[in-house]
């Protein structure tokens, strides 16, 4: 399919196609195979391939919708409980890696409210199956200097929220007057 372009300027016709996604190449090309009258093993086998591939590129994306509406609610949990603006980073803060002076903008929650400093580098993960050393090498490797990594995970099949970060960076957090109380004064 092509698509006509007018320049206002020059008023000629220009011809551009549309981009296309790499699904829709795979779907392009699995029409095509199904449209050749050949039933060959290699034809079966190319298209088996396509189909999976197709398949597994749905579910990528599915399992980003998934972990962009799990860091849009754990952002609304800290926004109920500290009363503060935290919003959902753009591209989970995978676009500000590279990037010097994007550190604000890396993890993936952030504090919306330009006149504070978040102490935290939040990574939300919501997997069924965890994988913790992962995790933590993430967050602590794009942790910009002066925050404290962190991660939000999910229990599956379950309500239930869990936090991990470092033994020393939970001292930095948690006054002893706030775990430390004496018998009667709860």
């Amino acid at each position: 399919m092509k698509i006509k372009v007018v320049k206002k300027e020059e008023k000629n016709v220009e011809t551009k196609k549309p981009k296309l996604t790499r699904r829709k190449l795979m779907e392009q090309q699995l029409d095509e195979l199904n449209s050749l009258k050949s039933n060959s093993k290699t034809i079966k086998d190319q298209k088996e391939k396509l189909e999976k591939s197709i398949e597994s590129s749905k579910r990528g994306s599915r399992s980003k919708n998934k972990g962009s509406s799990y860091e849009r609610t754990i952002a609304g949990k800290f926004k109920a409980k500290f009363n503060a603006d935290l919003v959902r980073t753009p591209q989970s803060g995978g676009f500000a890696k590279n990037i010097s002076k994007a550190d604000e903008f890396r993890g993936d929650i952030v504090l919306a409210d330009k006149d504070y400093d978040f102490k935290l580098h939040i990574e939300c993960k919501n997997s069924k199956t965890w994988s913790l050393p992962k995790w933590i090498k993430q967050a602590e490797e794009d942790c910009p200097k002066n925050k404290i990594p962190l991660v939000v995970f999910h229990k599956h099949g379950t309500s239930k929220d869990y936090v991990t970060l470092s033994l020393e960076d939970l001292f930095s957090l948690v006054r002893k007057e706030d775990i430390i109380i004496k018998k009667g004064e709860l």
